[in-house]
């Protein structure tokens, strides 16, 4: 019996004039948004490959390691093809050296804010706006549809378990729904290769992954839509049901999880936090250069020339040990300032996130985003990898400075022979930066991105179970008259 229904659910969905129209637009948009996503990636790495290669010809063109800076970028990810995620909102390279502290500037976004007003059209799109939609209206009327008819009367005069009815319908549905898509799926999948995406087989788990969270989230609004069609008589209150129901999971409570977040625990925005930092470094430098008119302004009489000499450098070299000194408390201020800043960001992301996941829209981008590495956390990992690099930069730069004391000053000497000379850093040879240490992009590991998402996955499936036990309790009271 569950056969002989299967194949009528399945042939009423796939002969459909509706279901063709609606699969031939989900086909074209999940074509579509993969060749836009390659052409953006393509470019992207492109763009961070000259940028890279820019930056290290930059620095090589100095003659002293003295007050040396390098460009950091960071390197797209292949799957930001299929899941844009925070991709074009974050910064894409930060300056390493020793006055500014580690952050992430010009995202793509705000270097070309026209593309910003229409967002990427990816996987993750045409999931959440588009296959949910069609999911519901595939189903909206699987039950309440055949009463209006007439069938499920004659249906259920056949002695069919009403269980083994909602198990047809709602695996004829999600067949009808998912099975046509392979097509496309393997067409994108094609498409990535042949363009010359260059994929490692973590890449390729994760793709597969992103594509079975996407199916289990296609799962629950096949049996949300075949619920209310199971606990109302009309397909027009079911369509009703459903269309509310869309508008709120995809459209209303994940982003009013992010605003209830932030009302119920607020933090400091970027620009305050570097307003703190400028203060106090500002009002640490006022401080500086006040105490240098105490502590230096003594006169020199009596003093012979070497005396003086020796006088001079023993107050530069004090000068410059106070102006370190000066310089690290303001770094310790900023990173203490910034760790404690990014903890009250994480406290924030954690709560938003778990009031997100009452959607399964919101656990359906959470775990892809997490699965393609363009998650919010991508911003602080990159900081993170950054700041240990600076340390280990700035340790490099100043042993190069200590083996070479003479790089950046000006030597001046005069003979009555040859007159005067004048020697600087533009006679001297360029520096070496092939010895300098190289910035490794930080690394999820794919298994630890999987263990990571599996709570979400885990949430889908009792979304799907809890539905599916409601839809068989509603029909067993559905009255068939």
């Amino acid at each position: 019996m569950l056969g002989l229904l299967l194949t009528k659910e399945l042939r009423s969905i796939l002969l459909s004039q509706k279901v063709i129209g609606t699969l031939t637009i989900i086909a074209l948009l999940m074509i579509l948004s993969t060749i836009l996503g390659v052409a953006e990636y393509r470019f992207a790495h492109q763009q961070y490959v000259r940028a890279t290669t820019l930056a290290e010809e930059k620095l090589s063109e100095r003659t002293n390691w003295h007050m040396a800076s390098l460009d950091i970028h960071r390197e797209p990810d292949p799957l930001q093809i299929l899941i844009a995620g925070t991709h074009y909102d974050q910064g894409r390279f930060s300056p390493i050296n020793q006055q500014q502290a580690v952050e992430l500037r010009q995202s793509p976004y705000s270097d070309d804010p026209l593309f910003s007003l229409f967002r990427m059209v990816d996987f993750a799109f045409v999931v959440t706006i588009v296959i949910s939609l069609f999911a519901l209206l595939f189903t909206f009327d699987a039950v309440s549809g055949e009463r209006e008819s007439g069938t499920l009367k004659l249906m259920m005069s056949n002695a069919i378990a009403r269980r083994t009815l909602v198990l047809a319908k709602g695996l004829g549905a999600w067949l009808g729904l998912v099975l046509p898509l392979g097509v496309p799926i393997l067409i994108s999948m094609l498409i990535i290769v042949l363009s010359g995406v260059t994929l490692t087989t973590g890449d390729w788990t994760r793709i597969a992954m992103v594509i079975g969270v996407g199916l289990l989230t296609t799962t629950v609004f096949v049996m949300l839509g075949l619920f209310f069609s199971s606990v109302t008589r009309s397909s027009q209150t079911s369509f009703l049901l459903s269309l509310i129901s869309w508008i709120a999971f995809v459209l209303i409570l994940p982003k009013l999880a992010i605003v209830s977040a932030g009302q119920i625990q607020p933090v400091a925005s970027a620009a305050e936090i570097a307003a703190t930092r400028n203060t106090y470094s500002e009002d640490m430098w006022n401080s500086f250069y006040r105490s240098l008119e105490d502590r230096f302004d003594f006169g020199d009489e009596g003093l012979s020339d070497e005396e003086r000499d020796t006088r001079l450098w023993e107050r530069m070299e004090e000068q410059n040990a106070l102006r370190d000194s000066i310089r690290t408390e303001i770094e310790s201020f900023d990173r203490t300032l910034r760790e404690r800043w990014r903890n009250e960001q994480r406290q924030q992301q954690t709560l938003a996130f778990a009031l997100a996941k009452v959607s399964p829209v919101g656990l359906f981008q959470l775990a892809t985003q997490r699965l393609s590495g363009t998650d919010v956390d991508v911003k602080s990992r990159q900081e993170q990898a950054m700041t240990a690099y600076r340390e280990d930069f700035l340790d490099f730069a100043q042993q190069k400075v200590a083996e070479d004391p003479q790089a950046g000053t000006v030597s001046i000497s005069i003979s009555t022979e040859s007159g005067t000379s004048i020697r600087g850093d533009r006679d001297r040879t360029r520096i070496d930066v092939s010895e300098m240490p190289r910035y490794q992009q930080p690394e999820v590991g794919t298994g630890a991105q999987i263990a990571s998402v599996l709570p979400d996955i885990g949430i889908l499936g009792l979304m799907v179970l809890l539905l599916a036990g409601m839809t068989v309790a509603g029909i067993h009271r559905y009255d068939v008259r």
